[in-house]
């Protein structure tokens, strides 16, 4: 998470978990209480958008191309992946922030996290 906030990204959710906004409610509360600051949405549109079919994945979009990676892996893997064989600028100068070599971030790109809370993980515990 606290990656996440470094770098400007955001979480997305697909839908409400067991559909109830007040079971989302407590599953966002015991996110914070474990440390995770990072902004969390809920957006189904970014799911199909981007074809998202499993979780978590990390996107980064950059005009009209995006670089993404699926898989139980850290961003700073995610990012370095991406920097290495992906289409954007943005992962390179991500990958570089998040290292500390480059504090200039320009706002022409996102970074998300697509997560689920309807899944249990043993990396996202927090999603019990």
């Amino acid at each position: 998470s606290s990656e996440l906030v470094k770098t400007g990204g955001v979480f997305v959710l697909q839908g409400l978990p067991d559909q109830s906004f007040q079971e989302l409610s407590k599953r966002i509360l015991k996110l914070k209480e474990i440390g995770v600051d990072a902004p969390i949405q809920l957006d189904p549109l970014k799911f199909h958008a981007f074809n998202i079919s499993k979780v978590p994945t990390f996107v980064v979009s950059e005009d009209d191309k995006f670089d993404k990676i699926s898989g139980n892996v850290s961003l700073n893997f995610a990012l370095e992946q991406m920097s290495n064989r992906g289409e954007t600028l943005a992962a390179q100068t991500l990958y570089k922030h998040l290292k500390g070599k480059s504090w200039d971030l320009q706002r022409n790109y996102f970074l998300v996290c697509f997560l689920s809370l309807r899944r249990q993980s043993k990396q996202m515990v927090l999603l019990t």
